[in-house]
């Protein structure tokens, strides 16, 4: 069930009854993780379950890697330089575990700025692309104190979804239900 050495095309032909070519014509096909994820989670979690979302720090250098840019590393406490993906897990609220559903890769400062978005509202915008899939799954997405602000929060409601989060110290509350 392991591979010695470095994986790549060759060494998967060399263990596997398939060539490297055949890897290779695969690997170039595009794969629907989002839905194939969220099958598994729905034949796995039986109870009830939320949707995480929480973006995650990688540092890289290279100049010419897409996406790089400042962003805040919890670990370090600090901005950083490199990439950043945001990824969303569906939580058993019963089991206290976590599947991972999907992730997508945060566009730079530059990149957000051209299309005249900010970080939230980034954030916001994969909440609205992707609340039916979401909706399948759960009505309720947990995220951090980071997220209680107005453009993800009418993202959310935009997608007839609820936020369960921590209010910031310089929130205001705007909704009256």
């Amino acid at each position: 069930m392991s591979i010695k050495g470095k994986i790549n095309y060759l060494q998967l032909g060399r263990f596997s009854q398939y060539g490297e070519q055949t890897f290779r014509n695969q690997f170039e096909q595009k794969f629907d993780f989002f839905s194939f994820n969220g099958q598994l989670t729905k034949q796995l979690i039986l109870g009830p379950r939320i949707i995480a979302l929480d973006p995650s720090f990688i540092p890289k250098s290279g100049k010419s890697t897409y996406g790089r840019g400042q962003y805040w590393s919890g670990t370090a406490k600090a901005v950083k330089w490199g990439l950043e993906i945001c990824g969303v897990a569906v939580v058993d609220i019963l089991n206290n575990t976590a599947f991972h559903l999907n992730a997508w890769q945060t566009p730079s400062a530059d990149e957000l700025h051209k299309k005249e978005l900010n970080l939230l509202s980034y954030y916001g915008s994969l909440v609205i692309e992707n609340a039916a899939k979401f909706k399948e799954i759960t009505e309720y997405i947990v995220a951090d104190a980071y997220f209680s602000k107005k453009p993800f929060v009418d993202a959310v409601i935009e997608g007839k979804l609820h936020l369960i989060s921590r209010l910031r110290d310089d929130s205001v509350l705007l909704y009256k239900y």
